[in-house]
């Protein structure tokens, strides 16, 4: 009888002890992840990009209206990249990512005080890394340091310009194997004013010249001038 009692005892100060320390070993793991916190919606967005849920999410670094920015950092390595999320309500528009291109938030309409943000740029240039991939890149460089020019003799501090890519437009006058001159013209926005301007880009591929020309929405000539091809 004695050594039954004394059994039963044993038993159930081990199933006493194995139960502290079930729950212990549960404390420890709740509070060894506080990255299950955050807001449920941008953690739902981003597992179901990432397929896991070890990363945190920053409380709203930028907020404008229904949009907000937020910063996922992974836990694990691996696991995900330390990269920016936006937000529009509870819909994830861009990220978790490092290499999303400046585009693709003008096209999401990302408001310019998150993309600031992101890019730490003094001017935003929207629409130029999508020409330069369409149409090549060698003299995107031209047109901002006209577009700049413009600005300076309008006296207007340039934040952003936003070249219509709908506006775009290409040609090549003249017989092939012959004299041939690049015809390119766009619209574009200065600011957030909604003063439209058209720069003329004419190429003389013959003697590897480069005219640029800014006309304002009255035909006035801003800029004009020719550079050696690149």
């Amino acid at each position: 009888m004695f050594d039954d009692s004394r059994k039963r005892r044993l038993i159930a100060l081990g199933v006493g002890v194995g139960f502290v320390v079930i729950v212990m070993i549960v404390a420890i793991v709740n509070i060894a992840k506080p990255w299950r916190s955050g807001d449920p919606a941008v953690r739902k967005a981003v597992v179901a990009v990432s397929g896991t849920e070890d990363f945190t999410v920053s409380k709203p670094l930028v907020t404008d209206g229904e949009w907000k920015l937020y910063w996922i950092d992974p836990v694990t390595k691996g696991a995900c990249e330390s990269a920016p999320a936006v937000m529009k309500g509870d819909r994830m528009v861009i990220g978790p990512g490092t290499d999303v291109p400046l585009d693709d938030f003008y096209r999401a309409g990302v408001p310019d005080k998150i993309v600031r943000y992101i890019f730490k740029d003094d001017v935003l240039w929207y629409g130029f890394e999508t020409y330069g991939r369409e149409h090549g890149r060698d003299d995107v460089s031209l047109f901002k340091s006209a577009i700049r020019a413009v600005t300076m003799k309008l006296n207007i501090r340039l934040n952003k310009v936003s070249l219509d890519l709908g506006s775009i437009k290409n040609e090549v006058n003249g017989p092939r194997g012959g004299d041939q001159v690049g015809l390119l013209r766009f619209n574009f926005t200065i600011n957030n004013d909604k003063t439209r301007y058209t720069l003329t880009a004419t190429n003389f591929t013959t003697i590897n010249k480069l005219t640029i020309n800014i006309d304002d929405e009255n035909g006035q000539t801003l800029f004009n001038k020719t550079f050696n091809a690149s």
